[in-house]
């Protein structure tokens, strides 16, 4: 059974979450909008509460993505090693269906031959990808670990 597209999302947002903030129908132009003093000295009130706060609340940010970092590291690598032993069957399996299709000279064997390397070339992608997130993990890691050790 088919499902059927609707014109709205499922959970619709107010349209000032995405930065429309539409002017009342009677405004004339003539006067800016000014933002409420007792709210912006409310603000201030808490930025400085936060940044009064912020040596003691920052060691305890800095360990936590640390751990986070440090999982998503752990799950890198165990994903890293999985990949690669894919890609040395895939790799395995296009080179001996390129020596069929070159033996056989067959246009089934070439087309086989095309998809097998084709996987290969696709698990390439995502071996690469998945050593590109360990090396950015590593250096958000050192950027952590240096934060850290300053803020002890």
């Amino acid at each position: 059974m088919a499902e059927w597209q609707t014109r709205l999302t499922q959970n619709q947002l107010p349209a000032r979450a995405c930065g429309f903030d539409s002017r009342s129908g009677h405004h004339d132009g003539r006067h800016e909008w000014r933002p409420d003093r007792r709210l912006a000295s409310a603000n201030s009130r808490s930025a400085i509460r936060a940044i009064t706060t912020l040596g003691a609340v920052s060691r305890q940010q800095i360990e936590e993505q640390l751990q986070k970092n440090s999982q998503q590291l752990e799950s890198a690598r165990a994903d890293l090693e999985v990949t690669a032993k894919q890609l040395a069957s895939f790799a395995e399996d296009a080179e001996e269906l390129r020596v069929r299709a070159i033996v056989a000279d067959d246009l089934r064997a070439e087309v086989e031959h095309r998809e097998a390397d084709r996987h290969r070339e696709l698990f390439q992608r995502h071996h690469d990808k998945v050593q590109e997130t360990i090396a950015r993990l590593e250096a958000e890691q050192d950027e952590l670990l240096d934060r850290w050790q300053a803020d002890g």
